[in-house]
């Protein structure tokens, strides 16, 4: 997003000193409303990594602890909330990107539904509609209060009744959860002290009567590819931009046989994240594969909205564990595909919510999610796209 004469840059090198010429949507109704902008912060290259490294500016670190990474891909955002530096943040989802830092930090990260606050002006960006329809504007904040402030001055302009102020009768609730996610490519399990978040989490419902229980549907085994799929209706995001010639399209992978030995102007993360993509576009981007696995994705999404219905919410992992050293960030990514990146391509509204800290002193935290905000210390839930 942008902010007028503030650093425009992506983060890469090829943008080095390039400023903004105008406010994104989200940042001009803040300022109508009053709010103090403070700065823009950090993240990786082109948004691409779950560390926040980038050879314009350096290394972003956690506020907890300074040997661990703050996440991505707002992770500067999440490191200056976490340590107390600010109030509310602007960021946007796409893959996690509000939720995984915010956990990573021990803040509140809220991905509203999809389309409810315009992302036309994200970046990098892609005039698809699949991608519009998966990146989500939101705030991370350090008080669950201030995310419905955010929400009630965003939406002042918003086409959709958010209902903000609208309380739901607990009686009337249904809460599942889901700590388990079966047997899936690449993905790793939830660690014991996170599942152990979800049940706290499910106990404090069933002391008051809410209706608790575990998620009567599976995880289908095929999830991870048929969540992948759905970002393969895009076309490949050109975000290997060439300093001396901006038109020209880079290879990921001998941009990354490149920077392996130190010849390349591009993260080792962003050529990771480019590579996969681009390797995913030629072996799933076939119309008879994406249309099987759209498919078997519909019938999933249906079954999981029937279910949740109008007065639904699912708590679910925001992540598997507490946040990773920079270097072993890249051993997690595929990670994010189930715990955050299925959020984003179901439409679904989540909210990251802290729960503590574990025995090393880092944050943990759950997401929670569909038709509802649950706002911790709060006695409602607001009802729809909150």
């Amino acid at each position: 997003m942008t902010l007028t004469g503030l650093s425009h840059t992506g983060c890469t090198l090829a943008h080095k000193g390039r400023k903004a010429t105008t406010d994104t949507f989200v940042v001009k109704m803040l300022r109508d409303a009053g709010a103090i902008l403070l700065c823009v912060t950090n993240t990786p290259e082109m948004c691409g990594g779950l560390d926040c490294y980038n050879f314009l500016h350096g290394r972003s670190y956690n506020p907890y602890d300074t040997r661990y990474t703050p996440g991505g891909s707002s992770g500067g955002e999440a490191a200056l909330l976490g340590a107390g530096g600010s109030l509310i943040g602007i960021a946007a989802d796409f893959s996690g990107s509000i939720r995984v830092p915010g956990l990573f930090c021990g803040i509140f990260g809220f991905k509203p539904t999809s389309q409810v606050i315009p992302s036309r002006d994200h970046f990098p960006t892609h005039n698809n509609e699949y991608f519009q329809k998966y990146v989500a504007f939101g705030p991370m904040t350090r008080y669950a209060d201030d995310l419905s402030l955010f929400m009630k001055v965003i939406s002042m302009k918003s086409n959709r009744d958010l209902r903000l102020e609208e309380p739901v009768d607990w009686k009337q609730m249904k809460v599942y959860y889901r700590h388990n996610l079966g047997k899936s490519l690449s993905i790793l399990s939830l660690s014991s002290e996170f599942k152990q978040c979800i049940l706290k989490a499910t106990i404090h419902f069933v002391e008051r009567g809410v209706h608790t229980e575990e998620i009567p549907i599976e995880w289908p085994a095929l999830l991870f590819e048929m969540t992948v799929m759905q970002f393969m209706h895009m076309e490949e995001l050109d975000v290997l931009i060439d300093a001396k010639n901006p038109k020209l399209r880079k290879n990921p992978i001998v941009e990354m046989i490149k920077a392996i030995f130190g010849q390349s102007h591009h993260t080792m993360s962003l050529l990771y994240v480019a590579s996969v993509n681009h390797v995913c576009h030629r072996i799933y981007s076939g119309k008879e594969m994406l249309r099987y696995y759209s498919q078997r994705f519909k019938e999933f999404q249906q079954k999981l909205q029937k279910l949740l219905g109008k007065n639904g919410v699912l708590i679910y992992p925001t992540f598997r564990n507490t946040a990773p050293f920079p270097e072993l960030a890249f051993g997690e990514l595929a990670n994010l595909v189930l715990y955050s990146s299925l959020v984003n391509v179901l439409g679904f509204p989540a909210v990251q919510i802290p729960m503590g800290l574990n025995s090393k002193g880092m944050p943990m935290g759950l997401q929670g999610n569909k038709k509802v905000k649950y706002v911790p210390g709060s006695t409602e839930i607001q009802d729809e796209y909150a």
